[in-house]
Parts: structure tokens; C-alpha cells; sequence
């Protein structure tokens, strides 16, 4: 079985600066960190652009809120398990407005699913064939985001803003050593000659992104079915 979605042209949920790509607003992170000038405005904004870009991508998700069509294609002779189910790629769901198998819509109640995970099911019987499934999901961000994943974006941006740190395999910019404590995890930050990211919690996953970010991105990572 595969899975390609397409992004309803025009149904993008509120306006453009409400559905991002942005997880936090800059108004918002100004406040965390007691920033009352405007000088940097246009850095930061640009650095929780980036910060919230690298996120989506460690999750394997888009967060941002949007109308969508997902197809998923069983191969010939093809059948998923009983009750088995399908994972929406765009979540938490919104709204499912039809699912079809082969062409035949599906009415509500033979199927069942899931908001904050994203997964469809039928109620009785398998999947096969042809399945368009037609909804609505994700955040209405920058404000609808959950917490941990807005706190993932303050920590990615303070680091970006304090150090010159880019991450995602670009050179850390600045001078002297710079640490962040969380915890018992511990980032540092080593502007010598090399000007390398170097961070005593890099993940054994082979992540640019610290350990103690990736903590609070792990409940948001893209759920794979087999």
C-alpha cells in the first residue's frame, strides 16, 4: 500500500499569518525572553521561520492547519487487516468530509477515527482498493500550537539568537564557549577555530537538533503504520 496527499488549492484555514509555517508568534517569543525592542524583529522572525521549518521536518509532519485529500492505494489482491488503520498524515483532524473506496462513498458510520492521532478505521471490515479520504487538520497556528512543540521553537531560536547556531548541518558563527543547561542535559556550544556544532546531548539518531528538544518533539513525530 501507498499514500500520496494533495493540499486543497485555496482551503487553507484562516489567513496566512495564522496558519504559519511560524509555531510560535514573535510577539509571543519576545515576551519569554524579555525582549522589549524592536531591532531584532526582523531576525527573529526569520530564525522561528527556520526553527519551526526544522521541526516539521525532525516530526515528518506539516503542522500548519489546511483542508486535504490523502489517497492510499492497496495493491491487487491487497486487503488491510480487520479493523486496521489508516494514518492521516495532517492531524489532529478536524473534520472528515467523505471517504470513498474504489469510487463508493463510505458513509459516517462504518468508519471510526481518532482526532489527536490521525488514524481512520473502518468499524466493520478492511481496507483495499482505491481510498480517498477528504478532511481537515492540524494547527491553527502560530497560537493553536501545543506547548511543547512552541517551547521547542523558543529553545531552537534562543540558540540561534545566542550563539549564531543554524543547526541541519550549517557552521555555528559567534566567539567563545556558550552552554545551555535543561535539566540534566547540557549543550555547548564551541566557536573555536573549527566554528563546528558540537552538543553533549546530540541524538544517537544522527539529529542535528539537541536531546532535550528532541524530548519534547517525540509525542508530535509522525505515527508509521506497517
Amino acid at each position: 500500500m501507498h499514500s500520496r496527499i494533495e493540499y486543497l488549492e485555496g482551503s487553507l484555514l484562516g489567513t496566512d499569518d495564522s496558519i504559519g509555517p511560524q509555531l510560535i508568534s514573535l510577539a509571543d517569543f519576545k515576551a519569554e525572553l524579555g525582549i522589549t525592542t524592536t531591532t531584532e524583529d526582523a531576525a527573529n522572525s526569520s530564525r522561528i521561520t527556520r526553527a519551526s521549518k526544522l521541526i516539521a521536518e525532525e516530526c515528518g509532519r506539516r503542522f500548519a492547519m489546511s483542508d486535504a485529500q490523502e489517497t492510499f492505494i492497496f495493491e491487487r489482491l491487497e486487503r488491510a487487516r480487520p479493523r486496521q488503520a489508516l494514518a492521516l498524515r495532517l492531524y489532529p483532524i478536524i473534520q472528515i468530509f467523505s471517504v470513498t473506496i474504489d469510487g463508493v462513498e463510505v458513509d459516517e458510520t462504518e468508519y471510526d477515527f481518532d482526532q489527536d492521532s490521525g488514524l481512520i478505521w473502518l468499524v466493520d471490515g478492511c481496507w483495499h482498493g482505491r481510498v480517498v479520504v477528504t478532511y481537515s487538520g492540524g494547527y491553527d497556528l502560530p497560537d493553536g500550537a501545543p506547548g511543547a512543540l512552541q517551547q521547542a521553537c523558543v529553545e531552537l531560536v534562543r540558540q540561534f539568537r545566542n550563539s549564531g547556531a543554524s543547526l541541519g548541518g550549517v557552521s555555528v558563527q559567534g566567539s567563545g564557549i556558550r552552554e545551555i543547561d535543561h535539566g540534566d542535559t547540557r549543550v555547548v556550544f564551541d566557536n573555536g577555530s573549527s566554528s563546528s556544532f558540537s552538543s553533549s546531548s546530540s541524538s544517537s539518531s544522527g539529529s542535528a537538533l539537541p536531546a532535550f528538544v528532541l524530548d519534547l518533539l517525540g509525542p508530535f513525530k509522525r505515527m508509521a503504520l506497517g
